[in-house]
């Protein structure tokens, strides 16, 4: 074998490699997704404390007490909803049920849907608190997308993988997701009251267990 064939070999053998490891990458393992989930709700549910005092902060301010108790009663329930995902992503973890994939699938579809009607139904006029609440509206969307992204899919009853591509394993990471949240909640408004109520409202994800 000459040094000409012998180079074609090695770049054969790289380009294999590459693939191997792309395909690697792409696939999400169950136990991967499961873990991924509960960070992410892990991530999340801190939060919310922080958002209803901010809402809190601000009654009478730039938002009514009833439009707070509003707030507070959509923000509780997907608090709540969020809860039931992570109940049902740990019991998938203990059994490997496909049927709990519908389960976790309808949970979050409730999340999107509660948040996807707040600002409609509340009609806040301040644009400021407008801002901060549709950053975390979209926020906890996005939050909710990412694990619908990483579930495993059921074909013929069965389990497989989800396939993601680097681009959006990178954004359905939890730190992904926490860095996203603190620089679109942390953007200042020019509306000192609104920025401070929020200044405390910070994503943290929790060590690995």
């Amino acid at each position: 074998m000459n040094r000409r064939d012998f180079g074609k070999m090695s770049l054969k053998g790289l380009a294999l490699l590459l693939v191997a490891r792309v395909m690697v990458a792409c696939g999400i393992a169950v136990g991967t997704f499961v873990s991924m989930g509960l960070t992410l709700i892990s991530t999340v549910l801190p939060t919310i404390p922080g958002i209803l005092a901010a809402f809190g902060s601000l009654t009478g301010k730039t938002i009514s007490a009833a439009q707070v108790a509003q707030l507070t009663a959509v923000f509780q329930g997907v608090a709540d909803l969020f809860r039931q995902a992570e109940t049902a992503l740990n019991q998938f973890n203990a059994n490997n049920d496909p049927t709990l994939i519908a389960k976790i699938q309808d949970i979050l579809g409730q999340v999107k849907t509660s948040l996807g009607n707040v600002l409609a139904d509340i009609q806040i006029k301040d644009p400021a608190t407008l801002a901060k609440i549709t950053s975390v509206v979209n926020s906890f969307v996005d939050l909710a997308n990412n694990i619908l992204t990483i579930l495993p899919q059921v074909i013929n009853g069965k389990l497989q993988a989800r396939k993601v591509s680097h681009a959006q394993m990178a954004q359905v990471t939890p730190e992904g997701w926490s860095s996203r949240f603190n620089q679109s909640v942390g953007k200042p408004t020019g509306n000192n009251d609104v920025d401070l109520a929020f200044s405390n409202v910070r994503a943290v994800v929790p060590p690995a267990r």
